[in-house]
């Protein structure tokens, strides 16, 4: 079965779904979410998908939760990155460092290139070579995506200056804000303390 557009929603369900990449992958899926069908991309989404949206076209992995500290999960790369390929999207969406499959088109969410830009703070030591490794292979990557979608324009220098990625490819997107919540009720016309916390 092709996909179209297949978007990465497994950080919905995996260790960081509640903040950073998750919380801006969750916001990015419940707008994609909203679109009418003929414009909305397949999610792809680990496990059962619980914390994803609900949307007719999904396609789930397994993503074993690997515990060994400081190395880099190879799961993605040996296994959900076949499967994407065979899945055939037109197009990846990527939203992780730690799925961007190769011979594909792609779009790649960036959020920051910090260990490339203080590789002695994250990347050096003897500790962390296969890390550095996986993040090396990572960033070699992010020329080739059609498009880099950067939340700041910092991390859009970084992709040009750090990875080499091509200025025409790179567009600033910052995340969006969730819709703001509506007034509790109307503001008393009597003198009234505003508590809050």
């Amino acid at each position: 079965m092709q996909a179209d557009v297949l978007f990465d929603a497994t950080p919905l369900d995996r260790d960081h779904a509640a903040r950073g990449i998750g919380a801006a992958v969750r916001g990015m899926a419940e707008g994609l979410a909203g679109l009418p069908d003929e414009q909305r991309p397949a999610f792809l989404i680990a496990g059962d998908g619980e914390n994803a949206p609900l949307t007719p076209e999904r396609y789930s992995v397994r993503w074993p939760h690997f515990r060994v500290r400081r190395l880099p999960d190879p799961w993605p790369m040996a296994t959900i990155e076949r499967h994407v390929r065979g899945l055939r999207p037109s197009l990846f969406h990527s939203t992780q460092a730690q799925l961007l499959p190769t011979g594909m088109p792609s779009v790649v969410t960036l959020y920051d290139l910090i260990p490339a830009a203080y590789p002695k703070l994250f990347l050096a030591g003897a500790g962390r070579r296969a890390e550095a490794s996986a993040y090396r292979r990572w960033m070699k990557r992010l020329p080739d995506a059609r498009l880099l979608l950067c939340i700041s324009q910092e991390t859009a220098a970084d992709a040009v200056r750090l990875a080499g990625a091509d200025p025409a490819r790179v567009r600033v997107v910052p995340l969006a804000a969730p819709p703001a919540p509506l007034p509790a009720g109307e503001v008393p016309d009597d003198p009234y303390i505003l508590m809050s916390g």
